[in-house]
C-alpha cells in the first residue's frame, strides 16, 4: 500500500491503468480536488468535516461498494492544523455513517508534536476515541493509521494498523510550493 499527499504528484506519477497496489491520500483533500478521487485512491485517510465527507459521498454515489475512507482527528489547537478535533469526532461519524457510498474503517492522526511522549499519548487517546465509538455505533473501526517516521514504534505500541514512513523510505522531501497542495 501507498500513500500521497497531494493530488497533483499522484495523478502524475499513476496515470492508468492503477497500480497494482492499494493507493491511499493522507493529505489534506481539498474539496474542489474530491472529483479526482475516483479511480486514482482507493482510502481516503484525511476525512476531517462534514462538507468533506458530503463532497466525497456525492462524487462516490452511484458506486458499487461504499468507498473506504478514515477519519482525520487532531489534538492540536493550531486551526491551521487539519483534523477534526476530538470533542466533533462522534457528529461528523454520524454524518460519516449517514453517507451509503463511504465506509468509514476507522481513524487516522499526525501527532501535533515531535515530542514521542506527546505522540504516545494522542495515540493511545485516538485508540480509546475508536473504542468509544465503535460502543456509541455499535460499528467496527479496525484501522488507527498513526505514526510516521519518527514515532512509528510508538504508535504500533499503541495500537497503529497503518503506519506512514515516507521519509524513513525515501528521505525527507523537497520543499514544495503552498499552491501545489
Amino acid at each position: 500500500e501507498f500513500g500521497e499527499n497531494y493530488v497533483q504528484e499522484a495523478a502524475a506519477k499513476f496515470t492508468p491503468p492503477h497500480p497494482p497496489w492499494k493507493l491511499h491520500f493522507i493529505g489534506h483533500l481539498q474539496r474542489r480536488k474530491v472529483k479526482a478521487v475516483p479511480g486514482l485512491f482507493d482510502v481516503v485517510q484525511t476525512v476531517d468535516s462534514g462538507a468533506l465527507a458530503d463532497a466525497l459521498g456525492s462524487v462516490m454515489d452511484g458506486t458499487v461498494s461504499p468507498f473506504p475512507i478514515l477519519v482525520e482527528v487532531t489534538f492540536s489547537r493550531d486551526p491551521s492544523r487539519p483534523g477534526v478535533q476530538t470533542n466533533g469526532v462522534q457528529d461528523l461519524l454520524s454524518e460519516i455513517l449517514g453517507h451509503p457510498s463511504l465506509d468509514c474503517q476507522g481513524f487516522m492522526v499526525v501527532a501535533s508534536s515531535a515530542d514521542r511522549d506527546t505522540a504516545q499519548k494522542e495515540f493511545a487517546a485516538l485508540r480509546e476515541i475508536r473504542d468509544a465509538m465503535e460502543s456509541e455505533f455499535g460499528h467496527q473501526f479496525p484501522e488507527l493509521s498513526m505514526g510516521m517516521s519518527g514515532d512509528y514504534d510508538v504508535a504500533i505500541a499503541e495500537g497503529a494498523t497503518m503506519v506512514r514512513l515516507g521519509t524513513a523510505i525515501f528521505g525527507s522531501r523537497p520543499l514544495r510550493r503552498i499552491a501545489e497542495s
